[in-house]
């Protein structure tokens, strides 16, 4: 979620994305421009914009407690990057009370089972004879999302990807 253009405190960007986003791209998140006539003119949008940001992380969390399974998706908005995203999307869930678990479940198994209609599908999880796309990452997600972002190996259909950053100059 981008917290600056909710006019709130400034928005720091993840490890993934300073990887792969260019600097000058989320240097432009970083802040509304006080003195633009347009941020007057937006304000009361931008406020209500985070009133609702609350009222869906209580949502989510009544959704949850009331045994709703609960689905990440990595949907693209202004301000969201692809695979970013999604964790910041994981943070967010946390937030809303679900364990580190359960925000990793609610962004592979559940989803799996939900897209395949299957409750033992060919991706989504890790076991013998499941599709090979896995993020493998230094620590424990389990137990601290902030492992996330800590990504040793990407692996897609079982082949390793070559991972590149992008340059502070792009």
């Amino acid at each position: 979620e981008n917290y600056a253009l909710l006019g709130r405190e400034p928005r720091q960007a993840t490890a993934l994305e300073r990887e792969t986003v260019p600097a000058k791209t989320l240097a432009a998140f970083d802040a509304v421009p006080e003195s633009d006539p347009d941020t007057a003119f937006f304000r009361p949008y931008l406020d209500l914009l985070h009133a609702q940001r609350l009222h869906w992380r209580d949502n989510v969390r009544r959704l949850h407690a009331a045994g709703v399974t609960i689905l990440a998706g990595s949907d693209m908005q202004a301000g969201v990057f692809p695979g970013a995203g999604l964790h910041r999307e994981l943070d967010l869930l946390v937030e809303s009370g679900l364990s580190p678990a359960q925000a990793l479940r609610a962004a592979t198994l559940d989803p799996a089972r939900f897209l395949s209609q299957q409750e033992d599908p060919p991706f989504g999880l890790i076991a013998a004879g499941k599709q090979a796309d896995l993020l493998l990452v230094e620590g424990d997600p389990t137990r601290g999302l902030q492992a996330l972002s800590r990504i040793r190996a990407v692996i897609k259909g079982g082949v390793p990807l070559r991972r590149s950053p992008v340059s502070a100059a792009d």
